[in-house]
């Protein structure tokens, strides 16, 4: 049976019981659990007479291996399924496919007799992202016994031209979701209550799929897992929430990074919490946020709450720091943009003056209002006159296309120079660029746009690099977070033939939202990949770490946090928590316009050279 781990969406769990006595707390039985979603194979395919056997590298995709072999198939064909294990709940039955295409548009699916299609469109050629469709219902209450018919039938892009359709395989899984007790060290300890239930549990090694040649010995597939929920049965949100933080910042492991005193911070956080206690759980959240930004300033470390997307903020305004000052990069208002020129210094927010050394989040989280409320805004135009506007947040505004780039974007900006973006690191992004290197090895120049890019999954990745990168490779150093214990994790030489040009140069763009996953890109093409370049006007942000969310009982509340890794990510045996990477070419940014959105002053500068 083909099986595949996954984490899954954090599921509400109530079993256990909290018990609290005088002045704090006497016993604890709050747990914490994983989920997993575990994906069975229902039918398989086999090869039939309308298909034929051909020699073709199908990259890994998440969990999905990588295969060596596809299928010529027509443009109209019907593919025969195998049955492979009975499953009680085939209502949640996926199909996923494996394609690599060149000119079809779309793809109509039609499941044994039914007469729904069910499409999968595709967005360019190369090869296709095997997110699953869903065929659940019309496999409910139906005939399972025997094959099943798949219907296929390719669009064309352009009917002028010939079509190819290669299919890697074809199978109908259906999805189960299970439920354990984490492993984790700091929930074996109070205020949790995990130690009495999980000394007997079944441990399986870390799980790499193949990417990684070498991780440190004993590490756990459970204790990777990264979305968590709590079970309690009081509910008690705010007291629980309060509980969990302080447990989580006494395992907290970079105060010496940050040049933080754990001490002081715990004790400013209880005091915080005590402080909160007639509060709202929503404005709970927003105090101790409002803590957690102006002193931790950790992206891998914060409260969530389903508050702020109930009553979302949103403002008009866009800022950015420009040449040592906050000044308004945006407008998404038509009215207000004839007001409020690019620009802008601003003065007072609603009577609150804005300090010339406010940060740009200060003066955001100022701006941002709920739908109907009134702002007033006092602004130094660029041409150095003071002015005052008020005006009501609308219900929504609407986002300028070249204020939000699109992750995976692709173009060739001349003949020797070629341009990628990344905004999230994940499955998708070593399968997309493996579609685009016939393209992207035309062109001697490869710009890789890591600017605001987050970070995301760590073998996705590996993967990623180990296409540019031909060679086995170190990709992070760790230090255990409670001790000296060193080691490293070293990334495999990928098979694929799927490889970045050896004579080819990379140019990455960074900017201070670049963090984690990205921040491990770029020191790793920096290492191993000669020539590469790093332009932006700022350092990277400096936050390289493991995210886990932990979600309360109401479903609603939760933490994200670093503070549960057993390891603590080096580059060069070193941490740049906090301090980040800084580019080998750094640009002034002098005035509005330089920035991304417009003349964008560090992509021409990083291309001229």
């Amino acid at each position: 049976m083909l099986s595949f781990r996954i984490i899954y969406a954090i599921v509400p769990v109530l079993m256990a019981v909290i018990m609290f006595g005088g002045a704090g707390l006497c016993h604890a039985q709050t747990l914490v659990h994983y989920m997993v979603k575990e994906t069975d194979t229902v039918y398989e395919m086999k090869p039939g007479n309308s298909s034929r056997e051909t020699a073709f590298f199908f990259p890994n995709y998440d969990e999905w291996k990588q295969l060596e072999t596809g299928y010529v198939m027509p443009a109209d064909t019907t593919v025969m399924l195998s049955e492979y294990a009975s499953v009680k709940d085939i209502n949640k039955a996926i199909l996923y496919l494996r394609v690599h295409s060149v000119n079809i548009s779309k793809i109509k699916i039609r499941i044994d007799t039914s007469k729904e299609e069910l499409l999968m469109t595709f967005i360019r050629d190369g090869y296709q992202f095997p997110d699953g469709v869903d065929i659940g219902r019309l496999l409910t209450g139906g005939d399972q016994t025997g094959p099943l018919p798949v219907h296929l039938s390719c669009e064309p892009v352009n009917a002028g031209k010939p079509m190819s359709f290669i299919l890697g395989e074809m199978m109908v899984c259906s999805d189960r979701v299970t439920r354990h007790i984490s492993p984790v060290g700091i929930f074996q300890q109070a205020p949790f209550a995990n130690a009495s239930v999980s000394g007997g549990l079944t441990l399986t090694p870390f799980d790499s799929y193949g990417n990684y040649i070498h991780y440190p010995a004993g590490e756990k597939e459970e204790a990777s897992k990264a979305a968590l929920v709590i079970s309690d049965s009081t509910k008690d949100t705010r007291l629980l929430l309060g509980q969990t933080l302080l447990a989580l910042l006494d395992n907290y492991p970079f105060y010496t990074e940050r040049r933080l005193i754990k001490e002081q911070v715990l004790q400013e956080v209880k005091s915080t919490i005590d402080h909160t206690g007639s509060l709202s759980v929503c404005e709970m959240v927003d105090t101790l946020n409002r803590y957690l930004l102006s002193h931790i300033n950790d992206p891998h470390f914060f409260i969530r709450s389903a508050c702020a997307t109930t009553v979302p903020l949103q403002s008009p305004l866009q800022v950015y720091s420009v040449n040592g000052s906050v000044q308004v990069a945006a407008v998404m208002d038509d009215t207000l943009r004839s007001m409020v020129p690019p620009g802008s210094r601003i003065r007072k927010i609603n009577g609150t003056v804005v300090r010339e050394d406010a940060s740009v989040s200060e003066v955001n989280r100022l701006l941002r209002r709920k739908s109907g409320e009134q702002v007033t805004l006092t602004f130094l135009s660029p041409a150095g006159k003071e002015a005052t506007v008020t005006y009501r947040i609308a219900d929504k505004y609407r986002m300028p296309a070249n204020m939000m780039p699109a992750n995976l974007a692709f173009r060739k900006i001349n003949d020797s120079t070629t341009y990628y973006k990344i905004n999230r690191i994940d499955a998708r992004l070593p399968t997309d660029f493996a579609s685009r290197l016939d393209s992207i090895n035309s062109t001697s120049r490869l710009v890789i746009d890591l600017r605001g890019c987050g970070g995301g999954d760590l073998l996705a990745g590996a993967t990623f690099l180990s296409y540019i990168i031909h060679k086995p490779f170190r990709y992070f150093d760790l230090v255990a977070v409670n001790g000296n214990a060193t080691d490293s994790v070293m990334v495999r030489a990928n098979p694929a033939p799927f490889h970045y040009r050896d004579d080819g140069r990379i140019i990455l763009l960074v900017d201070k939202n670049t963090a984690c996953t990205a921040e491990l890109l770029i020191h790793n093409l920096k290492t191993w990949k000669q020539g590469t370049q790093v332009w932006g006007k700022e350092e990277t942000k400096g936050a390289l770490a493991i995210i886990h969310d932990i979600s309360m009982p109401d479903g609603r509340t939760g933490i994200g946090t670093n503070a549960l890794g057993n390891w603590k990510i080096l580059l060069d045996k070193k941490s740049i928590e906090g301090t980040g990477i800084r580019p080998d070419n750094t640009v002034l940014i002098e005035k509005v316009n330089d920035l991304q959105p417009y003349e964008d002053k560090v992509l021409q500068m990083a291309i001229r050279q």
